[in-house]
């Protein structure tokens, strides 16, 4: 399955002057596939070294951390030659401190020589390492979005989303096919095994939505190891407990909107944000959650009205949110689960404004009125209202544009892609990863 981000690594081998690329994520979205992937098309060997798989990698970086020094360690213990047309691979960098550390030498000493690291996350964060700051490349990848999905499972309607370069409406029959195969990926998400799994299943669509889960349930058992192994017993407890909770609080969504996060009742005698920001925290940097903060103005930059303890929280992931929740496969196939299921398609369009630069997350709140998300897009505030269905009312949306008036608006639904003469942009869920380009194209018109 290739990934959008494999443009950018092409793009970093192509540079006459390059750093070496930090590559970091959650886990399990795929780095360490896609950078061996990369090596093993586009260079003439790979050198790969696994710091959490084989722990004696670290010697290689204990007496030294010149460059020269570590390859000629390197060829010698392991009977090879490395030249720059070599690709070096450091994979669970966050492992060994000294190998994150060497990229800054490798940047300064031996640029040319063609070097990429990948971690997770929290590992890097919480490294004991100096991180290489002004010294690599650093890219941030994301679980899978729907396009990818459509590449794994039906690829010529990814061709098709791809190529497609304007704001009208998609020809129903293919709106209507891609709607069925969006509420196929609610189910499995972005990660890479569970969709990997779906589609050699895909023939047999209930034995691939239970093997998708079985991933899920296997996946999150994972990220729960990963909690001690990075935080110690008692904050992996306390962050095992706000990770549990998550997906509760956000399908007690009231009017089919997240609501504001509280603090009670997660962490028994804890009750207010200084109590729970660490593990709070620590899931944001993990990219296990995002964080959407609550404002009640609109205006550039939209930081200055946030206030630091009142926001909403999303899960990475929409398949392991169905999953934590344990939504029947038929109910999401459906879209049948109540009428909060609002929650999920908000959830989701959190995930796709992060990967796609539009972080940090915003969202408004009037008096009686709320706007999923505000985003910036060149010198203009924009309202993007989010729906799960086709029906595309937005009382908030009148509010807020009554009161702001937005050059455009955003609701993101089933409904199909149109561009209104009132400037609203109905953008169906599945496409919204194209979201910035559909703005693009509508500056250049007006």
């Amino acid at each position: 399955m290739e990934r959008i981000i494999l443009k950018k690594l092409i793009e970093w081998k192509e540079r006459k002057t390059r750093k070496p690329l930090l590559l970091r994520g959650a886990r399990q979205v795929g780095k360490t596939w896609i950078l061996r992937y990369f090596g093993e098309k586009y260079f003439s060997k790979v050198h790969y070294l696994n710091f959490e798989k084989d722990k004696s990698l670290d010697s290689l970086f204990s007496n030294s951390l010149d460059p020269e020094a570590i390859l000629n360690n390197y060829e010698i213990v392991y009977n090879t030659n490395v030249d720059e047309n070599d690709l070096i691979i450091f994979d669970e960098v966050q492992e060994s401190p000294n190998a994150l550390t060497s990229l800054k030498y490798f940047a300064e000493i031996k640029p040319r020589q063609p070097v990429c690291a990948a971690g997770s996350n929290i590992g890097i964060v919480s490294s004991t390492a100096g991180f290489p700051v002004g010294k690599v490349e650093d890219i941030v990848m994301y679980p899978m979005n729907f396009f990818e999905f459509l590449q794994a499972v039906q690829p010529e309607l990814a061709k098709f989303i791809k190529e497609k370069k304007d704001v009208l409406p998609i020809p129903e029959i293919l709106h209507k096919k891609l709607i069925d195969l969006f509420l196929h990926f609610y189910v499995t998400g972005g990660l890479p095994e569970a969709v990997s799994e779906f589609a050699d299943k895909k023939d047999n669509m209930k034995i691939a939505f239970e093997k998708t889960r079985i991933v899920h349930e296997r996946l999150i058992f994972n990220y729960v190891s990963d909690f001690a192994k990075h935080a110690g017993a008692v904050n992996a407890a306390h962050i095992h407990s706000v990770f549990d909770h998550v997906p509760h609080y956000l399908s007690t969504a009231v009017d089919n909107s997240i609501q504001r996060f509280r603090f009670k009742d997660i962490i028994p005698g804890k009750s207010r944000y200084a109590d729970l920001e660490g593990p709070i925290d620590w899931l944001i940097n993990s990219g296990l959650l995002y964080r959407i903060n609550i404002v009640e103005n609109s205006g550039i930059p939209l930081v200055s009205y946030r206030k630091h303890n009142i926001f909403k929280l999303a899960l990475f992931d929409s398949g392991l949110l169905h999953t934590m929740l344990n939504i029947p496969f038929s109910k999401i196939i459906q879209q049948d689960y109540g009428t909060f299921k609002g929650y999920i398609a908000e959830n989701f369009v959190a995930g796709s404004l992060v990967a796609n630069r539009f972080s940090p997350l915003f969202s408004w709140q009037g008096r009686q009125s709320e706007i999923e998300f505000l985003i910036q897009h060149e010198e203009n505030i924009i309202p993007v209202e989010v729906k799960s269905g086709s029906r595309t009312r937005a009382k908030s949306l009148s509010i807020y544009s009554e009161k702001y008036s937005p050059e455009i608006k955003v609701i993101v639904s089933l409904k199909n892609l149109e561009f209104n003469s009132d400037n609203t942009l109905n953008i169906p869920l599945y496409f919204i990863d194209n979201l910035r380009d559909c703005l693009n194209l509508i500056r250049l018109k007006t």
